[in-house]
């Protein structure tokens, strides 16, 4: 199975870290350590990232308590691509829309690696061509989530 194919489908979020290259043993969770988010692979080539802080506080409807609510999210989508030719796997993001503004449009280079059910995404060596990550390597892992069998919700419930 190509890692294209191994990609499709639905993550949920475990971590996400980053450390110094020259200190892998030192890291920081960036999101806390029971971060939420989910990560979606589709098989024409699109994606979708959302990372958050768990139990983030609801937030005000004043400027300060919307700054604050977006200061603990992270979210993107757009396009991606996979290179298998090289020694190791090189996945491409490509952002179309998101939360931050340098994301888009700008080809973003990860390392891919599988353990078990679980997805690896790393920056590499570089910042995966981020100046935010130069020195530094963003780790995000993520588990894959299984068919929605929830059933739906009544519609009285909805709003």
């Amino acid at each position: 199975m190509s890692l294209r194919e191994r990609l499709v489908g639905t993550w949920s979020l475990l971590s996400v870290y980053i450390h110094p290259l020259s200190a892998p043993a030192q890291r920081t969770n960036i999101l806390g350590d029971s971060p939420e988010g989910m990560l979606t692979y589709t098989p024409d080539g699109y994606m979708s990232a959302w990372h958050t802080k768990s139990h983030s506080a609801p937030y005000d409807a004043q400027a300060d308590g919307q700054a604050q609510a977006y200061m603990n999210k992270l979210g993107y989508a757009g396009r991606y691509w996979v290179d298998e030719s090289g020694e190791e796997p090189v996945l491409v993001h490509q952002g179309i829309a998101g939360g931050n503004p340098a994301w888009i449009g700008r080809a973003q280079r990860r390392e891919v690696e599988f353990e078990g059910e679980e997805l690896v995404v790393r920056t590499g060596k570089d910042g995966g061509g981020q100046d935010v990550f130069k020195g530094m390597r963003l780790v995000v892992r993520w588990k894959r989530m299984g068919m929605n069998a929830e059933p739906m919700p009544a519609r009285e419930t909805w709003h």
